[in-house]
């Protein structure tokens, strides 16, 4: 089974239930920010994976932050449940402050809104907004999410994200303790990782002080740099029943107190994947997911190991 905060549970009871007692559900958004990794700061160039269009439709263009909020709010509501204003496209706390502040409250302003869920890179995080994500933090619900990817600085040189895993554990050691809940972002078949590779990300951040994680199988989608190495035969995917073993070995050692919050990408925009061209529907790729916890007689956590020797390694690196 995959565990909930230590304790193995059946379905996908989300976390938030039992926290608030009720549903809570994510609204995307697209703000307007945008990113060092292509406004010219670190590159012009992106990394290598990202067509931000092909995961949020409304990233080249969008409406306001409340319109966007009230479209999707009243069949929320309907549903008895609340929302976080999910702050998706490129990196959210990129940018003038009090413009980043104007519109967190702006999406709080609204009937059903609890909180927050911003998206950034760890390179993109000034204490400035730190300090007011702490002080909402006080009344709200909220969630900071680091794009990681890996724990391997080789691999992130090799993808372009033009930060570092020093960049990381400096923004998780500078989030923490601020009342603030952190998700990491990782990327599961990453070009030239191996197994082990990904076991040492787990173990990187599974004892580095974070609450939440995202997993992502690697995708290519048009018009990006890795779909050129993709044809050029230099890239791999994995094949939906390729990834569901490795996921599952993955979660055997992941930390059971992490909240997982996705386990698997997904391209809303079906006419820019390029690879891997999978037949289960997300929902179908959890219930065998479960089904193959359940044959494995496995959960989350159940090979978990707890190693500060990686979190020192990069800590020192800091000093």
């Amino acid at each position: 089974m995959i565990c909930f905060l230590g304790r193995p549970i059946r379905g996908n009871e989300p976390f938030t239930q039992e926290y608030f007692g009720f549903k809570v559900i994510k609204i995307p958004l697209h703000a307007g920010f945008s990113c060092p990794n292509r406004d010219g700061t670190l590159s012009t160039k992106g990394c290598s994976f990202c067509y931000n269009p092909s995961f949020n439709p409304l990233s080249t263009f969008a409406p306001s932050i409340k319109d966007q909020l009230k479209e999707a709010l009243p069949g929320i509501l309907k549903k008895n449940a609340r929302a976080l204003a999910y702050f998706q496209t490129y990196s959210n706390t990129y940018g003038d402050v009090e413009v980043i502040k104007k519109l967190y409250m702006e999406s709080l302003s609204l009937e059903g809104i609890i909180g927050l869920s911003v998206s950034t890179r760890p390179d993109c995080l000034d204490n400035a907004v730190l300090d007011f994500l702490q002080q909402l933090a006080e009344k709200y619900h909220i969630w900071l999410e680091l794009g990681l990817q890996t724990a391997h600085n080789e691999t992130l040189r090799r993808i372009n994200r033009c930060h570092t895993v020093e960049h990381f554990v400096d923004a998780v050691e500078r989030s923490r303790k601020r009342g603030i809940f952190i998700c990491a972002h990782l990327i599961i078949g990453l070009p030239g990782e191996t197994i082990k590779e990904m076991e040492d990300t787990i173990n990187f951040v599974n004892n580095i002080g974070i609450d939440g994680l995202k997993f992502h199988h690697l995708q290519v989608v048009k018009g990006t740099a890795l779909e050129d190495e993709y044809k050029k035969g230099l890239v791999n995917t994995y094949s939906q029943e390729d990834y569901l073993q490795v996921l599952c070995h993955l979660l055997e050692l992941t930390n059971p107190r992490l909240i997982l919050h996705r386990l698997v990408g997904e391209v809303r925009e079906k006419n820019l994947l390029v690879a891997p061209r999978w037949t289960w529907s997300k929902g179908t790729f959890y219930q065998m997911l479960e089904k193959e916890l359940v044959r494995r007689s496995t959960y989350q956590g159940a090979k978990y190991n707890y190693d500060y020797s990686l979190i020192q390694k990069f800590s020192e690196a800091l000093l």
